[in-house]
């Protein structure tokens, strides 16, 4: 960290202004308009101290950025409490998986490595938050040494360097401590002061009564944080590059063990698999057990099914690794990978199957991405067996940046209201429509969806009594009319515009006109 220590002055004035724009931009206001800013500032930021120690920007790197800027965008697109967090949780992956491959050779790093480089990082910017006091610390006790100045003297037409030694004396130190004691006195005498003199506190009373002390504190703190975790995160990747695997390193167990253990899964597997075809996908309902119906078959088994398909990308990954290569355990690991590929397109069929019975709702849709990014990290697992120098970790990296960028600007919550009613409104045999589902747990992205709701086409058909639809319908409309009147309530200025927000306000003004 010697380069970071020596231009401490360059360090630590990016990390004030970095910390600056990152106060202003997210406290109290992780939603707003600001929030790109925010991620830009912390990329061209990140490429000022990249440029100061001398490295190049490489190219995968503008990728990450790419991917950090358009969770920015998305964050304030949305109010989506969980888009909102993992948003900030996806940007901070990106920026790390940046300044990793910025300050390392990852091409021949496997999944494991960089895996276990992620926490290595992270135990070094732990580490590191003392760096910028340690940094700045040398810096004023170097701007506070004598100065040797040197001048050059003309004598008999030849140069002669003359060495003059003068103290120069910085301030910087002094002032430190001058402002360290006057706190100190005036700590015990200001209070001495306000009793004995009522127009003196009063003074001191009214000026304090506008300052909001919770506030203060919070933006300093804020701003603390910004700078200590930016100034931080630098120094510990300055410690030095990580470990790779090491030369020659090779599989040591002995793969006649891994094509024993595989075997019996993979037969296993192709025979679930066989049936998810002829039973699930084909219909073939000629061989299902007595009394159960297709619809009863197609409804269970969801939950078991994505914990084996977790459990068979671990092990997958854990055999390349542990065992010596052979072309049947390779197959067999093939194997074991297609079928669970199957086994996600089962799972997302009967996932499918039972929205269509219940409607959708967010969990379901989560459900429904994983297990679409499952299957296409599973392709990119059988590529891997195969060919063990293809970026495994990068390609995962891209299939879940890519599909969760696109998770993010696809507004669910829109989504998931928009198909209920309209499944409410169109099938006679669907469920009820849940109001408090849709108004109380859904963010306001779905609001202009709820908008277009007629309570007078809502399915009521089953409630025979018409005094009883009537209540049903008034319990609707005021349900929905108290939801868009709190949206209206809602504060959406300034730094803290929202473009769902806004979206839903216009579509709450609307409605209630």
């Amino acid at each position: 960290m010697e380069k970071m220590r020596e231009n401490f002055k360059f360090f630590g004035g990016m990390a004030i202004m970095y910390a600056v724009i990152f106060t202003f931009s997210l406290y109290r206001n992780f939603t707003g308009v600001t929030f790109p800013f925010y991620v830009l500032a912390t990329i061209l930021f990140a490429v000022l101290f990249l440029k100061k120690l001398g490295q190049s920007i490489k190219l995968k790197t503008y990728f990450y950025f790419v991917g950090m800027f358009l969770l920015g965008i998305a964050t304030m697109m949305t109010a989506s409490g969980f888009f909102h967090f993992f948003n900030w949780v996806g940007i901070s992956l990106l920026f790390m998986s940046a300044m990793i491959h910025q300050w390392n050779d990852d091409r021949k790093w496997g999944f494991p490595t960089h895996l276990k480089n992620f926490f290595v990082l992270i135990g070094r910017n732990v580490i590191s938050v003392i760096a910028p006091f340690v940094h700045c610390f040398y810096y004023v006790k170097g701007e506070n040494q004598d100065v040797s100045i040197t001048s050059d003297v003309q004598q008999s037409g030849d140069v002669v360097k003359v060495g003059k030694k003068r103290r120069v004396k910085r301030k910087i130190l002094p002032v430190l401590l001058g402002l360290g004691l006057s706190l100190v006195s005036l700590v015990i005498v200001l209070p001495l002061l306000l009793s004995s003199d009522m127009v003196f506190e009063q003074l001191f009373r009214n000026i304090f009564a506008s300052i909001n002390f919770i506030d203060v504190f919070g933006v300093l703190f804020t701003f603390g944080f910004a700078f200590i975790v930016f100034y931080g995160f630098f120094a510990a990747m300055e410690r030095g590059s990580m470990k790779g695997p090491k030369e020659g390193e090779k599989r040591k167990a002995d793969a006649v063990i891994g094509i024993t253990f595989t075997m019996s899964l993979a037969v296993v597997y192709l025979i679930y698999s066989v049936i998810q075809i002829l039973f699930l996908f084909l219909r073939f309902e000629g061989g299902l057990p007595e009394h159960v119906t297709y619809s009863q078959y197609a409804h269970s088994g969801f939950w078991q099914l994505l914990a084996v398909s977790i459990i068979n990308f671990v092990l997958v990954l854990i055999c390349i690794r542990v065992f010596r290569e052979s072309k049947v355990l390779k197959a067999l690991l093939c194997m074991i990978s297609f079928c669970t590929c199957i086994m996600t397109v089962s799972a997302a069929y009967r996932m499918l199957l039972y929205v269509g019975a219940y409607n959708l709702s967010f969990l379901r849709v989560l459900v429904l991405w994983f297990l679409a990014v499952l299957t296409l990290i599973m392709v990119g697992v059988m590529i891997y067996i195969f060919k063990t120098k293809f970026g495994l970790f990068q390609y995962i990296v891209v299939v879940v940046a890519c599909a969760y960028i696109i998770f993010s600007f696809a507004r669910v919550d829109y989504i998931i209201a928009g198909y209920n009613i309209e499944q409410n409104v169109r099938n006679e045999d669907a469920m009820p429509l849940d109001v408090h589902y849709l108004t109380r747990w859904l963010s306001v992205d779905a609001a202009p969806a709820i908008a277009r709701l007629q309570v007078s086409d809502l399915n009521s058909n089953k409630m025979q009594d018409i005094e009883d639809r009537e209540s049903f319908e008034a319990g609707v409309k005021s349900s929905i009319d108290r939801y868009f009147e709190q949206i209206l309530e809602q504060e959406n200025t300034g730094r803290r515009w929202n473009f769902s927000r806004h979206l839903a306000q216009k579509a709450a003004q609307a409605y209630l006109e």
